[in-house]
């Protein structure tokens, strides 16, 4: 969709048919390059697409960025250098960029020795993590690379995490999923916190707690950077 002034859809929506069978798959456009990024589901690697004054041109190209499991999310670094990618086997992957977008990967690096998948932001020069039911920061040098140990935060249920350009840090909190089992240990998000972390990146306690969504099951949320609005979206009652 184009968009009007007040950033809502107008005129038609237009397709574009990649010639990619992928399932579900993630997109990423770069704030400065014309570059798009489509992160297929459960899989290692991404493809680039070309823009043209916004509109998809050319082939995809396909490009490996991790070597220990499937990527999860990706999430560009506060100089738009690198893309850093959450994984499988609690790893985060950094891929420095070219000067025409291409990534490059550098070696990963783990957050834990769990096998949980990440689910990742970036704010300043921390990376700051949901997995395995709880809040994670790890601080990076200005490589990206790991400048310390990671930190846990247990007493936050993290399911997913999400940053802002003011410095906000937005977290979905869960609750047991089930009772059953096959639940037993599994997390769902039924809340919203916003944090306001310190110069060395600890979140302390929140700024702002939301009421839960009667009871529903929060399945993904953005934050509108110029707008400090947050958007989620829902399972059904």
């Amino acid at each position: 969709y184009d968009l009007d002034e007040k950033g809502e859809p107008k005129g038609k929506l237009r397709a574009y048919d990649f010639g990619l069978a992928v399932d579900s798959p993630k997109i990423l456009a770069h704030p400065k390059l014309p570059c798009l990024y489509v992160m297929p589901s459960r899989a290692s690697g991404i493809f680039l697409v070309p823009l043209n004054k916004g509109e998809p041109t050319g082939a995809p190209q396909q490009i490996a960025i991790s070597k220990s499991g499937s990527l999860t999310r990706g999430v560009f670094s506060q100089d738009l250098g690198s893309l850093i990618f959450g994984a499988t086997q609690a790893t985060v992957e950094v891929a420095r960029l070219d000067p025409s977008g291409i990534p490059e990967p550098a070696p990963s690096f783990k957050i834990s020795e769990s096998a949980d998948p990440v689910w990742l932001t970036c704010l300043g020069k921390v990376f700051y993590c949901a997995m395995s039911g709880r809040l994670w920061a790890q601080s990076v040098n200005g490589d990206c690379e790991p400048s310390g140990q990671p930190r846990s935060y247990p007493k936050w249920k993290a399911t997913d995490v999400r940053s802002a350009a003011d410095g906000s840090l937005y977290v979905a909190l869960g609750e047991q999923a089930g009772e059953g089992p096959s639940e037993k240990g599994k997390l769902t998000g039924t809340k919203i916190a916003r944090f306001k972390p310190d110069q060395q990146g600890n979140p302390g306690e929140p700024v702002f707690m939301s009421e839960t969504f009667e009871g529903r099951k929060i399945t993904n949320m953005a934050v509108d950077e110029s707008t400090g609005a947050i958007y989620v979206t829902l399972a059904p009652p």
